[in-house]
């Protein structure tokens, strides 16, 4: 199928794209600063995950980990994801669905989140971060995702980037 040369050059005058400026900005100012809201409630991975042969929140062990920091406006969230099966205790809190546990004896905000036999994160948030319970249900959500859709439970899927 061809265009003939007339028809083409009709629909290509100046004058159309003329008509079409006001429709544009009409339509651009009804979705305002769309990526400027994806800067504000978003959150990025800054390092990792890299492998540890401890979990260093915990006394001293040989548990295998994955550690992670993630970029917030607070400042760096740590998260740390073993499959193994240590000894923890705390305060109990529910969020969502999920059931937290504060870590006893550090200085930090210290939450542990086990998710199924094996799988169970450590989230260190800084002293003046407010939405813990948001950012961990948020990051599980988005984990397991990844989780469940992976070929290979050898490769682990912290998120890239999380909407807040």
């Amino acid at each position: 199928m061809w265009i003939n040369r007339g028809i083409l050059q009709r629909v290509l005058r100046w004058s159309n794209f003329k008509r079409m400026i006001p429709l544009v900005l009409v339509f651009s100012l009804c979705f305002p600063g769309s990526s400027q809201e994806l800067k504000s409630g978003a959150v990025f991975l800054k390092s990792g995950p890299v492998l540890k042969n401890t979990i260093e929140i915990l006394p001293p062990n040989t548990y295998q980990a994955y550690s992670a920091e993630y970029q917030t406006g607070s400042g760096p969230v740590n998260v740390i994801f073993s499959m193994a099966h240590p000894r923890y205790f705390g305060a109990a809190e529910y969020c969502g669905g999920l059931i937290l546990t504060r870590i006893a004896g550090t200085d930090q905000n210290v939450y542990a989140v086990r998710i199924d036999t094996n799988i169970l994160f450590f989230f260190v948030f800084p002293g003046n971060y407010e939405t813990h319970c948001r950012f961990i249900s948020v990051f599980t959500e988005r984990f397991l995702f990844f989780w469940n859709t992976s070929i290979h439970k050898t490769d682990i899927p912290f998120p890239a980037v999380l909407e807040l």
